[in-house]
């Protein structure tokens, strides 16, 4: 009789402990998620706005695209003179 009664208690502990430790997972499942909607709704707007900085701050740099045009050829020459230097 005692031995039936303590393989009933190990049954019942071990089966509280398996449910608890299903709660705990799915609780890690929950704040898992929380956490990429957080990450989501925080960095996607800070690096659209760096994004964005960027290309009005590259864009700016030139008032037309004959000013663009003119800073690509002055970059491309640069380069072939540094690399007529170094032959």
């Amino acid at each position: 009789m005692r031995n039936e009664l303590f393989r009933f208690m190990c049954v019942i502990v071990q089966s509280a402990l398996r449910e608890g430790i299903n709660m705990y997972l799915a609780h890690l499942h929950l704040i898992k998620d929380r956490i990429i909607k957080m990450i989501k709704r925080i960095f996607v707007p800070i690096l659209a706005a760096l994004f964005l900085a960027g290309v009005f701050g590259s864009i700016s740099g030139c008032n037309t695209m004959e000013g663009a045009g003119k800073d690509v050829e002055q970059g491309g020459k640069a380069i072939k003179d540094e690399a007529n230097e170094h032959k």
